[in-house]
């Protein structure tokens, strides 16, 4: 888009903001024949000149109903299931089900407003395990691999023998320990010293 469009765009969106309720369509009508294209092409190019509006955040984002004990009950349930192929032998739903008919967990909410008590959903449930860490997927899941990390710099030693410098002494048998029969009289040529 050049410049001038974008310029005509932002006055249309503004006009078409500051019109009441219901009497939008003619802005957009006469906009679309001033600038030659369709009602869906103009509300797409209006709607990138726009400035985005900010989703504001749930007053309860990031917290959970369930205890994280439950979490933990209903983690270890589901993790004995899990057979040693990987195969699930029972899903989310039954582990609540099953945990709830025995009297194990409650996972329930109560609306402070009304004090009507509901269950969680399974969706709430799983979203609250994997906030506390204990989903089956993120407990099955292999360690990171890291860099270990030395005290300081001559704490391990290490030897490349892809760089070492092999020599086999004539007259030696091959020993463990042949490389301290050479004495420093020994010499070979093109040897580096």
């Amino acid at each position: 888009m050049n410049p001038m469009l974008i310029q005509r765009l932002v006055a249309i969106a503004e006009a078409a903001d500051a019109a009441r309720h219901g009497s939008k369509e003619p802005v957009y009508q006469a906009a679309c024949e001033e600038l030659q294209m369709s009602r869906a092409t103009l509300l797409k190019k209006l709607n990138a000149v726009r400035p985005k509006k900010v989703r504001k955040q749930r007053a309860d984002a990031g917290k959970t109903a369930l205890t994280r004990d439950e979490a933990v009950t209903i983690s270890g349930m589901l993790m004995e299931t899990i057979r040693d192929t990987g195969k699930r032998t029972m899903s989310v739903d039954k582990a609540i089900d099953s945990l709830r008919d025995n009297g194990f967990i409650q996972a329930e909410k109560v609306d402070q407003k009304t004090g009507e008590i509901s269950p969680l959903s399974t969706s709430a449930i799983t979203r609250a395990l994997k906030q506390y860490k204990l989903h089956p997927d993120q407990l099955r899941a292999p360690a990171p691999a890291q860099q270990l990390a030395s005290l300081h710099p001559n704490h391990v030693w290490q030897l490349d023998a892809s760089i070492c410098v092999l020599t086999r002494l004539k007259g030696f048998s091959v020993t463990p320990d042949y490389a301290s029969w050479m004495s420093g009289s020994t010499t070979i040529t093109n040897r580096p010293t």
